[in-house]
């Protein structure tokens, strides 16, 4: 009788545990999961520099040298974030990221602004100019980065960034082919 008793215990404690809990376990759940997927998205995909070999780095590289806008930026953000001790160099960075930039690559355009803006290798005024062509491009990301800048107190606020905008549609068409209309 006392084992029955001890059994009904165990089962309304851990019954008593899981409605108490229940909304915390399953997030706990939910978090390993998302954090399971965004770790297998980048097996597979080009920005998985871990796992290159050097005979694709090399490929990589001279494609980026032949104008590759995809590869330039890819190389650049491997100096970027320098994961491996051979891509570690803000310089290297900025001149690829650039080159695939100016061709109007939306993903470069937003890493040269973080590289100006939060790696603080250039200025902001720099960062704000290809925020805003990523931007007008229709880049979600940029746009975010824009209202996180003007919430932090940016000179000249909203009419700033307009201005920008203005003179790239003026004096930078080519930065920007794939125009939001």
């Amino acid at each position: 009788m006392d084992f029955i008793i001890y059994k009904a215990f165990v089962f309304d404690f851990i019954l008593d545990f899981f409605a108490d809990y229940f909304w915390w376990i399953l997030g706990a759940i939910v978090v390993i999961i998302i954090y399971l997927c965004i770790r297998s998205r980048g097996k597979g995909n080009d920005l998985s520099q871990n796992d290159m070999t050097s005979e694709e780095e090399k490929a990589l590289i001279q494609d980026a040298h032949n104008g590759d806008a995809n590869a330039q930026c890819i190389v650049g953000l491997m100096y970027m974030t320098g994961k491996k001790s051979a891509f570690n160099s803000k310089s290297k960075a900025e001149k690829y990221l650039l080159a695939s930039a100016m061709q109007g690559y939306v993903m470069a355009q937003v890493a040269v602004g973080d590289l100006y803006f939060i790696e603080e290798y250039g200025t902001v005024e720099q960062a704000l100019f290809w925020y805003s062509c990523a931007y007008m491009q229709g880049d979600d990301g940029a746009m975010e980065r824009l209202n996180d800048m003007m919430r932090m107190g940016l000179p000249g606020g909203r009419e700033h960034i307009e201005k920008i905008c203005q003179n790239i549609q003026k004096n930078y068409r080519q930065y920007i082919p794939k125009v939001r209309t």
